[in-house]
């Protein structure tokens, strides 16, 4: 989940290790700022957290990351509004894995085929996310969702 604030955008560590795996051109910046180390284990312990990010390099890069759920566009949704988005999500990446299976072989190892499954990956992501927010607003998941309140900009982790 990303949220945006002021010039910054501060994202949930669960997203940055998807990033890591789904997008080839992170900037270096990002990078650095993300710095997991092996010895770094994600867990439900940390993966909510947000990190902050305000060069503006950063912020444009995550804006572009359709990918990663944008919380203002989805607080204000209630629950049936959310499912019935994730269905239609489901839905696609459905239509998405269909479509790949009824590749050849060859079609599939292409970068076609590769580019149908991070596209699968990322509707499921989406999917997930939505879920988080769902229990989240049910008050079953307990987040610190920057700006929420003012004592939580200061509480996302800074590198």
């Amino acid at each position: 989940m990303k949220v945006f604030k002021d010039d910054s955008v501060y994202i949930q560590i669960n997203d940055l290790v998807k990033l890591l795996t789904l997008s080839e051109e992170v900037p270096n910046t990002i990078l650095e700022k993300i710095n997991i180390d092996e010895e770094t284990i994600i867990n439900d312990n940390n993966r909510f957290k947000f990190i902050k990010f305000d060069n503006p390099d950063e912020v444009t890069f995550f804006r572009k990351q359709d990918w990663i759920i944008d919380y203002d566009n989805y607080k204000d949704l209630p629950d049936d509004g959310l499912e019935k988005i994730a269905h239609e999500l489901y839905l696609n990446s459905e239509h998405v894995v269909n479509r790949f299976n009824s590749l050849l072989k060859e079609e599939q190892n292409s970068n076609y085929g590769k580019n149908m499954l991070v596209e699968h990956v990322k509707l499921r992501h989406i999917i997930h996310d939505l879920r988080h927010l769902s229990t989240y607003k049910c008050g079953d998941l307990k987040l610190n969702i920057p700006g929420e309140n003012s004592e939580e900009l200061d509480k996302a982790v800074r590198r």
